[in-house]
């Protein structure tokens, strides 16, 4: 079943290889979703317009990060501005 994931507050480009969103998001809401392979997902933008894109998840390696652990969320193949805040990522079955 399809369930949101996040409400974009901002994006960071990521040194060529897409964006990565905010906020980030608890590993425990993520116990189905698969972490450092691309998933399929659904980006709903607030004007009500709708499209798929590849995202990866991973947990990012900061050494005081104490739990509970997050996980950012990279979309590969978007730019900030294909992203605004306010925009909804949804995972597709």
């Amino acid at each position: 079943m399809p369930r949101r994931l996040l409400v974009v507050e901002t994006s960071f480009a990521f040194g060529g290889r897409g964006i990565v969103l905010a906020p980030l998001i608890s590993i425990d809401e993520l116990s189905d979703v698969r972490f450092e392979t691309p998933i399929e997902v659904e980006l709903r933008s607030v004007d009500g317009r709708t499209r798929r894109t590849s995202a990866i998840l991973t947990v990012p390696r900061i050494s005081d990060m104490k739990p509970p652990y997050k996980a950012a969320v990279r979309l590969p193949d978007e730019a900030s501005h294909d992203v605004p805040a306010g925009a909804e990522v949804w995972t597709v079955d």
